[in-house]
């Protein structure tokens, strides 16, 4: 037992402690002018960086200790430590999703929990690459967006941001990359473009994805288990493996178009089962994707700086704004149908649907508006397909053609 402070039930003004507060900033013999000091309290403990020392505390009542990780840091390291450990706060992130549950032990069920707040709350979106800004694999800034901004982001965004949350509620998670299919070639393409997190909880490992985006969208973590059929509200995913590589299939349902002039849009993708992405489990840092996201967002060629993407799960399905179009999904099991509302919006209603349906704010996309579409078309300027993957769709499909030409490696 340690005493800690004294104090006297006598009420005390501001003023009272004017003097002390100078001289611990000024005098010399202070011990707040000889160390920096910043501390954390964090659900399982606290941590602090104490000069060039930093600290991670976990409490351990059951066994009476306290358990210490403790090691020195560079200079270079320092104004990292400050973003990611004290800046960015798990609470916050947990009133962005509306989750209000208890943050007791890492287990299957809260993951569960977390995992469907985030995918029904945090759209999957490129809309950066068409409101002027830029999407960036930093951490801090991923988090200022979704989190503080309340915007949603695509895979790299969405999936390193979670990772973070894995990590500060304790889970081990491994972050690997995928290579998503293109039916084109009937084949997987040959760069990781996709990032997900390998979950371990009770010796037992699960994929974590909350950015895979509309019909393709797991809203629960799978178990790694191959040849496995795991119902899910959007359709029945299976994970495969043959030896090396993991492959992850859906088997979905019929699309039932209420609107007879979409029926054979190349924006409806008819097929049942379609093979999403492989991955091999391969650890990757974020520094595997930096070649890749800079392309995918800066290119001409890209289809991310062709169409401007948002959608957001749902209690009964998804919503998606794929440039001009705007769809509503519902998902209807017991008649094995998914029913999709689709029509075209006007440039003026682009705002009001980002707010109502995504709220999301100040951030309508502007790349080629009605007028530059129009100029297109009477000088014959060819604009790229739209993959037929939505509302099953998964926009980085079909980018790998042009990857393989440029030399892209990621």
């Amino acid at each position: 037992m340690k005493p800690i402070f004294s104090f006297m039930l006598t009420p005390r003004g501001i003023d009272h402690f004017l003097t002390t507060s100078e001289y611990l900033q000024t005098s010399p013999e202070s011990l707040f002018t000889q160390k920096s000091i910043c501390s954390l309290q964090t659900p399982t403990g606290f941590r602090a960086l104490i000069g060039w020392t930093y600290s991670e505390v976990t409490f351990n009542p059951e066994e009476n200790t306290d358990i210490f990780e403790m090691r020195d840091v560079a200079d270079s390291e320092i104004e990292t430590i400050l973003k990611e450990k004290n800046i960015m706060d798990l609470q916050e992130y947990f009133r962005r999703i509306g989750f209000s549950g208890l943050n007791e032990k890492p287990d299957l069920a809260t993951l569960r929990t977390i995992h469907k707040l985030h995918v029904m709350s945090v759209p999957f979106e490129n809309l950066s690459i068409h409101c002027g800004e830029r999407n960036t694999l930093d951490l801090q800034i991923i988090y200022e967006k979704i989190v503080r901004n309340r915007r949603g982001g695509w895979c790299c965004e969405n999936n390193l941001l979670f990772s973070w949350v894995l990590r500060e509620m304790g889970y081990k998670y491994t972050t690997l990359g995928c290579k998503v299919f293109n039916t084109l070639k009937n084949d997987f393409n040959p760069f990781n473009s996709h990032l997900i997190n390998l979950v371990e909880i009770e010796g037992k490992p699960y994929i974590a994805d909350v950015s895979f985006g509309v019909s393709c969208q797991i809203w629960y973590p799978l178990e790694m288990i191959s040849g496995k059929d795991q119902e899910q509200p959007s359709g029945i995913f299976r994970l495969l493996n043959d030896g090396e590589a993991w492959m992850l299939e859906k088997t979905g349902r019929k699309p039932l178009v209420r609107n007879e002039a979409f029926a054979s849009s190349s924006l409806i993708d008819k097929r049942v089962t379609k093979m999403m992405y492989s991955f091999l489990l391969i650890p990757r840092g974020i520094n595997h994707f930096m070649n890749t996201c800079e392309y995918l967002q800066t290119s001409p060629e890209s289809l991310f700086t062709q169409k401007s993407i948002c959608s957001l799960q749902t209690p009964t399905g998804f919503r998606a704004l794929i440039g001009w179009t705007y769809s509503e999904v519902t998902f209807n099991p017991e008649e094995d149908r998914n029913i999709i509302e689709m029509r075209d919006v006007a440039d003026s209603e682009i705002e009001t649907i980002l707010k109502e349906k995504f709220n999301i704010h100040d951030c309508t996309p502007v790349h080629k508006a009605s007028s530059i579409k129009t100029w297109m078309s009477e000088f014959g300027v060819e604009e790229l397909d739209w993959p037929a993957q939505s509302p099953d769709l998964n926009p980085i499909e079909h980018l790998w053609d042009e990857l393989e030409q440029s030399n892209i490696s990621a």
